[in-house]
């Protein structure tokens, strides 16, 4: 009877041990065959710049890297394709009933564009405030630097910049003068004006603008 009890805890330990959690480890039974697959991923998929006019991004390169890219616009493409149709539903009805009634001569004038339109595209409406909050200058620039922070940058304390800010408009939004800033690196610029340069497809406009970013002194 006490040789059975024995015989049982040893198995029941032998188990426990066999089944207790061990660090997370890869199979090493192939270990030159992962090693070549891993190799072979390493240098298909590499990483370079985007494709695209800012060309700053990390962006997937090499033979693996472009299949991947490929593989994620194609798919992409297929979601999107019923919200463009709808897009293209919105923006005939939006024209034909403000045609020969809309002058955009104002900034008033935009709004209209989004009354009672876009019913199929975003049938939810806009998000609440964005109309509401359209010229807020804190608004803008928290669209702009989500858009593409990456070509924010520092204005360096010697360099010319052609967009100039009167002393005393700068002073009531920042406080300071725009030399000012620019001297103590508080001053940053996103810089799209070399778009001006391109050559435009018909219906197609690019905004060749400059923008101003500041630190504000005390807020």
């Amino acid at each position: 009877m006490l040789l059975n009890i024995a015989l049982l805890l040893n198995v029941a330990g032998a188990i426990a041990t066999a089944n207790r959690p061990r660090p997370f480890s890869l199979p090493s039974s192939n270990a030159s065959g992962r090693a070549a697959a891993i190799e072979k991923t390493r240098q298909g998929f590499q990483y370079g710049t985007d494709d695209t006019l800012i060309g700053v991004n990390p962006w997937p390169s090499g033979p693996l890297g472009k299949k991947s890219v490929k593989a994620h616009y194609s798919a992409f493409e297929g979601a999107e394709t019923p919200v463009y149709k709808h897009v293209e539903e919105d923006a005939a009805h939006a024209q034909a009933s403000l045609n020969g009634t809309l002058h955009l001569d104002s900034f008033e004038e935009y709004l209209k564009l989004y009354d009672g339109q876009w019913q199929n595209s975003v049938p939810d409406g806009l998000a609440e405030g964005v109309l509401r909050n359209a010229k807020s200058d804190m608004s803008f620039s928290m669209e702009r630097l989500s858009v593409h922070p990456e070509s924010l940058r520092r204005v360096r304390p010697d360099e010319r910049v052609a967009l100039r800010v009167e002393d005393k408009l700068a002073r009531k939004i920042t406080t300071k003068t725009q030399r000012s800033l620019q001297k103590e690196g508080r001053l940053f610029i996103v810089d799209h004006s070399s778009l001006a340069n391109l050559t435009l497809t018909k219906g197609r406009y690019a905004g060749a603008c400059e923008a101003l970013f500041f630190i504000h002194p005390t807020t």
